[in-house]
């Protein structure tokens, strides 16, 4: 019959997909399976290498690239010694903020536009988070976060890092690891290009002030209230570094 016909093509297409991936992405995939369905965590140790070639039946050169293709999103790392070997990694914003920027490089897109992405994503974050079901520690890493930044001992670098994990932390929050990622890749992404090269001192005061209001929100579960004030925040803060670099908005995202 036609559906069969089509099921058959579909399958077959998935089959071809697979035999066109290189041994060494095949191994890598097969690597991270092992480690997801396996109960595997950060900082866990992989088997060695010979058990690995048999495990996977693959030689040392295509399993060596495949943990090397690994290593470099960070997601394993390899330990030296008599008693090394492959460790187990996670998967962070600061690696994929990595990989984004070669893409976003390839298609030319600027800091304006990873401007205008977090404008849209930092609104929609708070008030996912301010909706969020799971009540469950909300409340505790907000106050937590906020207390990092609040500090009057710490200096203007420490404090545009606790702004900035104020910000990874409601990413965190909003129930999506998808958006998670995402929003907290392109945070990373505008604090290491734009805010790096800003003098920031003057927009922090403003910054701890909003990040109480939106915390506030948040915990009372406006989640309208939440998404405005993030916006509002967002666009000040963005508003700010534009006038402290204007040049920089408007050149393509480096790799």
């Amino acid at each position: 019959c036609r559906r069969c016909k089509t099921g058959e093509k579909r399958a077959f297409r998935g089959m071809n997909s697979r035999r066109n991936l290189k041994a060494s992405e095949a191994v890598a995939r097969d690597i991270v399976n092992f480690i997801t369905e396996g109960g595997f965590e950060p900082g866990d140790m992989l088997p060695r290498e010979q058990a690995m070639q048999d495990q996977f039946q693959v030689g040392r050169g295509s399993l060596r690239e495949a943990l090397r293709l690994l290593e470099v999103q960070e997601l394993i790392s390899i330990k030296p010694g008599v008693s090394g070997g492959p460790v187990v990694g996670e998967a962070k914003q600061s690696a994929l903020a990595r990989m984004l920027s070669l893409y976003f490089r390839m298609s030319k897109v600027t800091y304006e536009d990873v401007s205008d992405a977090l404008l849209i994503l930092a609104p929609l974050t708070a008030r996912r988070v301010a909706r969020n079901p799971n009540r469950a520690g909300i409340e505790e890493a907000l106050r937590a976060a906020l207390a990092e930044g609040n500090c009057t001992s710490i200096s203007v670098a420490e404090e545009v890092r606790a702004a900035a994990q104020f910000h990874h932390v409601l990413s965190e929050l909003n129930g999506n690891p998808i958006l998670s990622l995402l929003t907290s890749a392109l945070g990373e992404l505008f604090n290491l290009h734009i805010v790096a090269n800003s003098d920031a001192s003057q927009i922090l005061p403003h910054c701890r002030h909003d990040h109480v209001e939106i915390a506030d929100a948040i915990i009372s579960r406006d989640s309208d209230a939440a998404a405005e004030l993030s916006h509002d925040h967002m666009k000040r803060l963005i508003d700010f570094h534009r006038g402290q670099v204007p040049g920089l908005f408007s050149q393509l995202v480096q790799w």
